[in-house]
């Protein structure tokens, strides 16, 4: 993860998410409240302004949050997985505060969520043969 100035392109702090392997998996990162939150194959969250690490998230249940890093909105930032799951992760602390599965019972792939707080909302699909899929809603409380 690099951090850049918005002034003049400098870098400010650069560091590893320590996931093992050849390449990132995430591919997205959210910022909101001094809090960087980067999806690798886990969530990984960093200061801001120092690139401290602050907290990383690692599912019970499940696994693959990073790949599917949705929005932030109300404290909170949501997650897909390549594992059924839709999670909702307290943005200052990395606790987990709820879990939903989609479907765990076959392949399914729960892809990057929108919210607005009160709402988190992503598309899915279960890879069956022939393949299906649709959108959940669930009820960010």
């Amino acid at each position: 993860v690099v951090a850049l100035s918005t002034i003049d392109g400098s870098e400010v702090w650069r560091r590893s998410t320590e996931e093992t392997g050849t390449f990132t998996e995430g591919f997205r990162v959210v910022a909101a409240d001094g809090v960087v939150v980067v999806g690798d194959w886990d969530l990984y969250a960093f200061h801001a302004d120092s690139g401290e690490r602050l907290w990383s998230f690692h599912p019970t249940e499940g696994y693959g949050p990073g790949n599917f890093l949705g929005q932030q909105a109300g404290g909170l930032v949501s997650s897909g997985s390549p594992s059924g799951r839709l999670y909702d992760i307290d943005l200052k602390t990395g606790a987990q505060r709820w879990r939903a599965a989609v479907n765990t019972e076959i392949m399914t792939s729960v892809f990057e969520p929108a919210t607005d707080g009160r709402l988190v909302v992503a598309g899915f699909t279960v890879f069956s043969g022939p393949d299906r899929g649709g959108v959940v809603a669930v009820d960010a409380a």
